[in-house]
């Protein structure tokens, strides 16, 4: 476990990025595509570090930003469930790439709610519940089996710095205060 990844973040900043195209023409009628591609971004800011913790953080993060490695991050507020939980999350049925839809076991999920599936890297998160089917986004970039166990609740996102820390300043008591801006690796 790398050093960031047991840093306590005190805020995270997220963003949803989804590429795509829109055109207006001359009739002023919009041409809207997408290809579906979905990653989070992060900015996270963590709490005062005395001194000493910070240089090793801060030769932790020079080792990792040129190599482009990734790290699992937990996050403030994103990486708990807000739905009920009662027992190891398992998906209800397979389900196949593309699917949009999801029923679990064990968890009774609300809008919001990040999830990920065992055999995936990426992070998924729940856009609305209806009869106790989830609708994600986005949608299953691979299949998924009822074996399959779900996190939700201390859901790591694997991540990679996205370029050099934005700040990093150091008091007279000698602290420091680092925002990282990181961005999901799939």
């Amino acid at each position: 476990m790398s050093i960031i990844s047991q840093l306590k973040f005190h805020s995270v900043e997220p963003t949803s990025v989804s590429l795509g195209y829109e055109s207006t023409s001359n009739s002023l009628k919009v041409i809207s595509v997408s290809n579906g591609a979905q990653r989070w971004e992060f900015t996270l800011t963590s709490q005062w570090l005395p001194l000493d913790k910070f240089r090793a953080v801060w030769a932790e993060i020079n080792a990792i930003y040129g190599n482009k490695e990734t790290f699992e991050q937990v996050l403030p507020v994103f990486s708990d469930a807000q739905g009920a939980i009662t027992g190891q999350i398992t998906p209800k049925l397979n389900y196949s790439k593309g699917s949009k839809h999801i029923q679990f076991n064990n968890f009774t999920p609300l809008a919001g709610d990040f999830f990920r599936v065992a055999n995936h890297s990426k992070v998924y998160q729940v856009r609305r519940v209806s009869l106790g089917i989830a609708e994600i986004f986005p949608p299953l970039l691979k299949s998924v089996s009822s074996s399959y166990v779900v996190t939700a609740n201390g859901l790591p996102f694997t991540v990679r710095l996205s370029g050099k820390p934005k700040k990093m300043k150091v008091n007279k008591k000698q602290i420091v205060r680092i925002v990282l801006p990181c961005v999901e690796d799939i």
